[in-house]
């Protein structure tokens, strides 16, 4: 008996002192010393320096299912607009706002989760219609266009101070509410799947949704396309050998003296999602 005490004790204790931390990190009041270390990144050096194969995470979503999301989102944060709101309601927009942009931003440029989320305000051109990432560049689409131009003036309203170019996009659109993490985003997808009653079956006895499969589904559908491998090789920071083992029969032959830019770009205009974006 007083053994499971202590050991319940301990957790709570445990538990305090976690929240407490956290609390401190998002408001500023002391440095987020394990914003330091990026799992992901120290992942891909290993990959690198190792030669190891990159894993692919497993499963994609269904096209309609994303469609759903951002069209169900696209209603939520315009009729947010008109209507007095409270603590809850206004973090629960700005989650949607963030949310709305990682998804369509993947949706055109189908990288690693990391990357999307260390996009800096001078990897997007002054006029919002490119994007430069993993080397490529890519087209925005007018849609996603005026929803960047939108959250820039949402947070520069909340922030009082302008966007610098140097700044990661991400972590300024949160800045005034504290601390952003990249994890957040799979608690808000399903959030959103919950909310707008989408995704049932994968959200069954879960409390977080993977976006990574969002990236899984965009590969797969150019490479329905038959688009190179190679470009999208490129496009999503994996190994041309991982993409080809993964997606392509063996008999396949990459044609690599075609336009990069030109053939990603056209790739991807031709998905069903992308009149949503």
């Amino acid at each position: 008996m007083w053994r499971k005490f202590i050991v319940t004790f301990s957790r709570i204790r445990v538990e305090s002192v976690k929240s407490f931390y956290d609390y401190l990190s998002e408001t500023g009041k002391t440095t987020d010393i394990f914003s330091d270390y990026n799992y992901s990144k120290f992942k891909d050096d290993i990959v690198d320096k190792y030669s190891l194969l990159e894993p692919v995470e497993r499963g994609s979503y269904k096209c309609e299912d994303i469609k759903i999301i951002l069209m169900e989102l696209d209603k939520a944060i315009d009729n947010f607009q008109n209507k007095p709101a409270g603590i809850r309601e206004e973090e629960r927009h700005l989650q949607r706002i963030i949310l709305r942009l990682f998804i369509k931003l993947t949706l055109i440029a189908p990288a690693k989760r990391g990357v999307i989320t260390s996009i800096k305000k001078s990897d997007i051109t002054k006029d919002y219609k490119k994007l430069l990432i993993n080397g490529i560049a890519v087209n925005i689409p007018c849609g996603l266009s005026r929803d960047l131009c939108a959250a820039l003036k949402y947070a520069e309203s909340k922030n009082k101070e302008p966007i610098k170019e140097e700044d990661n996009f991400f972590e300024y659109l949160y800045k005034y509410k504290g601390k952003f993490r990249v994890e957040s985003l799979n608690t808000w997808f399903y959030n959103a799947a919950q909310d707008f009653g989408v995704m049932e079956d994968e959200c069954k006895n879960k409390k977080t949704l993977a976006v990574e499969p969002i990236k899984n589904m965009v590969i797969q559908m150019m490479v329905d396309n038959m688009i190179n491998p190679v470009f999208i090789s490129k496009i999503a920071g994996l190994t041309l050998t991982m993409i080809e083992a993964t997606y392509y029969p063996k008999d396949w032959n990459a044609k690599r003296e075609e336009d990069i830019n030109k053939c990603i770009n056209k790739s991807i205009a031709q998905n069903d999602y992308y009149c949503y974006v």
